[in-house]
């Protein structure tokens, strides 16, 4: 190989790093998001049913997987789970879990696990009440549930929160409190609520729109961005999303960083896995 032809292949290799380099692709990161105790266990739900959410995780689980255990830790805590649910009540049960569905009995495709298969929530919440001081109760499901509650010292709650249950759900009785103690969960699940149940195209663009802002000043520009770039909502508000992006503070970030990070918004978390 004569001088010249090295010479030009140390060229082409050197021209090719370079351009490799040049063209390495960056995302958009580093956004103001502050941090929400209860993101941990509750999130924003992109049209999801509560019934869904309640049949895939249970949210105490069955006990039978490891991982569950794992889960929803700040709901477990009694006075967070007390909190949760006087913002559900205040929002309306039967916005979030309808008596239809309250009393649907779980065929094969809508439970996970044996322990409900055949039953309604109704049935359930009612074997689960009998099971809190029946010593010869026979399912092992419900005196396992019960002393997985008592291990977290949220069974006494628990056990109020299934009676309120039952007393909204078949004699139309429930006391609410309105002033509660977590404002901030009670405004960001009603407005997620309300966005869901609008069925107006184009009130949901303003809807949209107007969670973006809410989202934005309250501190929580990565789950603004994630709303208007990430979710369902994406297709209402086409023509408006570059405009909207240009309200928020962020960074040019590298790819590598941006696939760790992408998910740590508070609220709204990315549903797509393929990049922006």
């Amino acid at each position: 190989m004569n001088s010249k032809t090295i010479f030009l292949t140390a060229l082409t290799i050197i021209i090719t790093a370079c351009s490799v380099k040049t063209f390495q692709r960056t995302f958009i990161g580093n956004w103001n998001e502050k941090a929400l105790d209860f993101s941990e266990s509750i999130q924003f739900q992109d049209n999801t049913r509560l019934l869904d959410i309640l049949l895939e995780d249970k949210y105490f689980g069955t006990g039978k997987t490891d991982n569950t255990s794992q889960k929803y830790l700040w709901l477990r805590a009694p006075n967070n789970l007390s909190d949760f649910f006087d913002v559900t009540k205040k929002i309306g049960l039967e916005r979030l879990l309808t008596k239809e569905e309250y009393n649907q009995v779980l065929d094969d495709e809508a439970y996970w696990g044996y322990a409900w298969k055949g039953k309604s929530l109704n049935m359930i919440v009612d074997s689960l009440i009998l099971a809190y001081s029946e010593e010869h109760q026979k399912e092992n499901y419900y005196l396992s549930f019960w002393e997985r509650r008592r291990v977290e010292k949220n069974d006494v709650v628990v056990f109020d929160i299934l009676n309120q249950t039952k007393a909204f759900y078949t004699k139309g009785v429930i006391d609410i409190n309105e002033d509660i103690n977590r404002n901030d969960l009670y405004e960001l699940m009603l407005f997620n609520i309300n966005l869901n149940s609008e069925k107006d195209s184009v009130n949901r663009q303003k809807m949209t729109i107007e969670y973006f802002d809410v989202l934005k000043s309250n501190g929580l520009e990565h789950s603004a961005y994630n709303l208007i770039s990430e979710t369902d909502y994406h297709q209402f508000i086409l023509e408006k999303e570059d405009s909207l992006l240009q309200t928020l503070t962020y960074d040019t970030i590298p790819e590598e960083v941006y696939w760790v990070t992408r998910n740590n918004a508070s609220w709204v978390r990315s549903y797509r896995d393929n990049g922006p």
